[in-house]
C-alpha cells in the first residue's frame, strides 16, 4: 500500500505540472512507510521529493502524533539542504513547537495548525484559548523570522486574530494555504 501511495503522489505531481495547477502536496510520512522500514520509507520519500523538484512544486511534510515529530522535523531539515521547496507543519498545541520554530532557518515555509491528535497533558496544551494564544505567538515568531506561514484553522475568531497580526506586523500576503 505504501508503495502504491508513493506512486500515486508521483502521478499527482506530474498531473499538477502538466495541467499547470497552482497547488502542492501535503504528505503524512506514515502514509509512505515509516512504520514498515526506514530504508523503504526514505526511498519512497526521496522519489516524491525528487518529483516535487522536477515538477517545480512544493512538498509539505504534514505533522502527525508526537511519536513522529522528531522524524518529521529531521527529515525536513535534511531535505531543505538539498532544495528549499519543502516545509513542515507545526502544531500549536504542542509545548515544543516554539522551540522547533526557533530552530528553523529564516525564510522557511511552514504551516501552523492547532493539532488534532489526543496527546498527553505533559506534552500538549489542552485548553482551546491557550492553544489559540500559542498559535498567535508562533505566528508572530515566524513572521519575525521572515518565514512564510500557511495559516490552517477553521476557527473564525483565530483567523480574524491572525489577520490582525498580519496587519499589525505589516506582513505581505502572497496567498492563502
Amino acid at each position: 500500500d505504501a508503495k502504491n501511495i508513493t506512486n500515486e503522489y508521483l502521478r499527482l505531481y506530474k498531473a499538477i505540472y502538466n495541467t499547470e495547477l497552482d497547488c502542492n502536496i501535503s504528505l503524512k510520512l506514515s502514509h509512505i512507510g515509516t512504520d514498515i522500514d526506514s530504508e523503504f520509507f526514505k526511498n519512497n520519500l526521496n522519489e516524491i521529493f525528487t518529483a516535487s523538484i522536477n515538477t517545480k512544486n512544493f512538498l509539505r511534510l504534514d505533522m502527525e502524533n508526537h511519536k513522529l515529530t522528531d522524524l518529521t522535523l529531521r527529515t525536513y531539515k535534511e531535505l531543505f539542504l538539498i532544495n528549499k521547496n519543502i516545509g513542515p507543519v507545526l502544531q500549536a498545541y504542542l509545548y515544543r513547537s516554539e522551540n522547533d520554530l526557533l530552530n528553523l532557518d529564516n525564510n522557511s515555509n511552514i504551516r501552523i495548525c492547532k493539532g488534532i491528535y489526543n496527546e498527553s497533558e505533559s506534552i500538549a496544551i489542552k485548553n482551546t484559548d491557550k492553544i489559540n494564544e500559542n498559535y498567535k505567538k508562533l505566528l508572530k515568531i515566524a513572521f519575525s523570522k521572515n518565514i512564510y506561514v500557511g495559516i490552517a484553522s477553521h476557527d473564525e475568531k483565530l483567523i480574524l486574530d491572525c489577520c490582525n497580526i498580519i496587519e499589525q506586523m505589516n506582513v505581505s500576503i502572497n496567498r492563502f494555504e
